[in-house]
């Protein structure tokens, strides 16, 4: 198993985890369970929090096009390797 085979599973497998737990928190009666909206409500200032969700939304769309995008058949990496 090599780093990167280990990073996708542990990159992929704790995505999976907090989707997984966000839409349990979002969608259950137990009032425990609570969605990330809930600690940014109650430990984010809404200014701040509206900034980072805005800032978010602005850097996601060109991101994934730039990494769909096609350079000689492959998808292109999200950065460039050290010493390319």
């Amino acid at each position: 198993m090599t780093k990167h085979d280990v990073w996708t599973a542990a990159f992929l497998g704790s995505t999976a985890v907090a989707v997984t737990m966000e839409l349990i928190g979002a969608h259950t009666k137990n009032e425990d369970l609570v969605p990330w909206c809930w600690y940014l409500r109650k430990h984010v200032p809404r200014v701040p929090a509206l900034v980072a969700g805005s800032l978010l939304s602005v850097w996601l769309v060109p991101h994934l096009v730039r990494v769909y995008q096609e350079d000689e058949g492959r998808q292109v990496r999200c950065t460039k390797k050290k010493g390319k």
